[in-house]
């Protein structure tokens, strides 16, 4: 249970939409590692360090730096992957999916392959949804996974 924890409590401190959310996710993060300690969640002191109160007062700095930093560590980078591509790129806030969208290409760049298996058919898929926000967040993603695999030189041509 303690992993489950860990990883919600990390995508919440993340990638909520209002700052009190993310502290507070933030600061329960830290408790946690303060009483279970450091071995029961991994990177824990790592993490708190880059994802302090003040930091995660800045949505933008919230979804991409910080987002980055803690998507190298292997036990969070598929949970951020996915709570990004299915959960904030179909978020009703236009804002969240815009940004959501940007922090999913950063985070590709460290696991291209898996993206471009995993999370650009689905969201392939989703861009003839009959909603028109889960419509928007998913061109939104298959545009930003598509640039940064360029840059990466993963398309091929014919």
């Amino acid at each position: 249970h303690v992993r489950m924890l860990s990883v919600a409590l990390v995508l919440t401190s993340l990638f909520d939409r209002e700052v009190n959310c993310r502290r507070a996710a933030s600061a329960a993060f830290q408790e946690s590692v303060g009483r279970q300690g450091a071995d029961s969640f991994k990177h824990g002191i790592a993490i708190l360090t880059s994802a302090d109160y003040f930091s995660l007062g800045n949505r933008n700095e919230s979804f991409s730096n910080i987002a980055l930093t803690i998507s190298k560590f292997e036990e969070y980078q598929t949970a951020i992957i996915h709570h990004l591509s299915d959960v904030k790129l179909v978020h009703w806030d236009r804002d969240i999916r815009q940004l959501s969208s940007k922090s999913l290409a950063l985070i590709a760049k460290l696991c291209p392959a898996y993206c471009a298996s995993n999370i650009l058919p689905r969201l392939l898929e989703q861009c003839f949804h009959d909603d028109v926000v889960i419509r928007h967040g998913s061109l939104l993603g298959c545009a930003e996974l598509v640039l940064v695999f360029g840059e990466l030189k993963l398309l091929h041509r014919g």
